[in-house]
C-alpha cells in the first residue's frame, strides 16, 4: 500500500515538474519586439509610503526610455505623513505629475481609486503599474513593452522580494515559486495571475 502511493506521488511529482518546466521554457520563448517604442504611462498610487516613495521616484525617473515617449504619473491616495512633501520635493519635473484622489463615485476605493485616477490623467499607449514601495531597474520600461503585439492586452512582470532577515528570505523563496507557477502556466496560454506593482 505504502509502496503504491510512494510510486503514484513520484508520478505525480515527475509530471507536474515537466508541465513547469515546459511551460517555463515556453514562456521564456515567447517573441518580442525590441524595436517597440509607445509612449508610456508609469502609474504609482501611494498611501502613507514615506519611507519608500522617494526609492520609487527617484528609480522611475532614471528609466531608460525617451524621454519624449514617457510619463510618470504618481497619486497621492490621502497620506497622512510626509509622501506629499517627499512628492513635491521632486517637482518641477517634465516626466513627472502628481496627482491626488478625491471621492469617487461606486465601488472606487483605496488603491483601485488611486489607480483609476491615474489612468484617467494617463496620455499613454501603454500604462504601466508600479507599487510605492518599489524600485524598478532602468530597463523596466523598455524591456517590458518589448512583448505587447496588437493581439496582446496585458503584460506580468516579475518581481523580487529584498530579504534582510531569515525569514523574509524564506517568503522571497515562497514569492519566487509562485510567479515560477504563474509564469508557467502563461507558457501554456493559461495564465493564472499578475500582480499589481508589475
Amino acid at each position: 500500500m505504502i509502496g503504491t502511493l510512494l510510486f503514484v506521488i513520484a508520478i505525480v511529482y515527475i509530471v507536474q515538474y515537466f508541465l513547469l518546466t515546459v511551460g517555463l521554457r515556453r514562456a521564456d520563448s515567447i517573441s518580442s519586439d525590441k524595436s517597440y517604442e509607445p509612449f508610456v504611462s508609469v502609474i504609482v498610487a501611494a498611501r502613507n509610503e514615506q519611507e519608500h516613495i522617494g526609492e520609487c521616484v527617484s528609480s522611475l525617473l532614471h528609466l531608460e526610455y525617451p524621454r519624449e515617449k514617457l510619463e510618470i504619473i504618481v497619486v497621492n491616495d490621502g497620506s497622512t505623513d510626509s509622501t506629499g512633501a517627499i512628492l513635491a520635493s521632486y517637482l518641477p519635473n517634465p516626466l513627472l505629475t502628481i496627482a491626488d484622489t478625491s471621492a469617487a463615485p461606486g465601488n472606487l476605493r483605496g488603491k483601485t481609486n488611486a489607480v483609476a485616477t491615474g489612468i484617467s490623467r494617463a496620455r499613454g499607449e501603454i500604462i504601466m503599474l508600479a507599487d510605492a514601495d518599489c524600485t524598478v531597474q532602468p530597463t523596466w520600461v523598455r524591456e517590458t513593452v518589448q512583448y505587447f503585439t496588437p493581439s496582446t492586452g496585458v503584460v506580468g512582470g516579475f518581481t523580487l522580494l529584498t530579504s534582510r532577515r531569515i525569514f523574509e528570505g524564506i517568503q522571497s523563496l515562497d514569492w519566487l515559486f509562485l510567479f515560477g507557477i504563474s509564469s508557467s502556466t502563461a507558457g501554456w496560454g493559461a495564465p493564472l495571475t499578475v500582480i499589481g506593482n508589475n
